[in-house]
């Protein structure tokens, strides 16, 4: 965060650590933004090497991806729906290890879709990536959240509820400039 300027905490967002200083180089340490709701498949797979281990279920965990992504309803109309608030998601299930492994929704016009809500059948744990967003929150144990914070594919802070999840959250780092 050093070429940006940037103060890393819990409530940082994309949008305001990235321009968070007028940058006067071209060293920004990425290539492209993260994708708007997609957890890559890099993430998943370390996810998978710190949460296999802490559910008793790893060969059934359930998998919901959003129905508004483009080709889903085409490609899955008859898998079973889950409705949350202002959202309705297609379930399907799979191992722990299978979610971390690549494409689980492969086939025109669909890519390579990260889950948008997983959790083992155990309810261990928990994965959310909001698809209007560019974060995943993980929810367990102190154990499992310590595991998350300590494993070195992952960028991970801890969190709470308290906090602000939306664009405008990070009260620090502002697009252009600090508050």
């Amino acid at each position: 965060m050093k070429w940006s300027g940037s103060i890393l905490h819990p409530e940082m967002q994309w949008e305001a650590i990235s321009q968070s200083r007028a940058i006067t180089t071209n060293e920004q340490p990425w290539d492209e933004d993260p994708e708007v709701g997609q957890m890559p498949t890099e993430t998943r797979s370390a996810l998978v090497d710190v949460l296999a281990p802490q559910t008793s279920t790893p060969d059934l965990s359930w998998v919901c991806f959003w129905e508004g992504f483009a080709g889903i309803r085409e490609f899955l109309p008859s898998v079973p729906r889950v409705q949350v608030p202002h959202r309705s998601y297609v379930l399907v299930h799979a191992t722990v290890k299978r979610v971390g492994d690549g494409p689980l929704l492969v086939g025109p016009p669909l890519r390579d879709l990260g889950p948008n809500l997983w959790w083992p059948d155990d309810r261990s744990w928990c994965v959310a990536s909001e698809i209007d967003f560019r974060w995943t929150y993980v929810g367990g144990s102190a154990e499992c959240i310590q595991a998350v914070l300590r494993h070195e594919r992952l960028e991970a802070l801890p969190a709470n509820p308290a906090q602000r999840a939306d664009l405008l959250g990070d009260s620090i780092n502002t697009p252009g400039g600090r508050r």
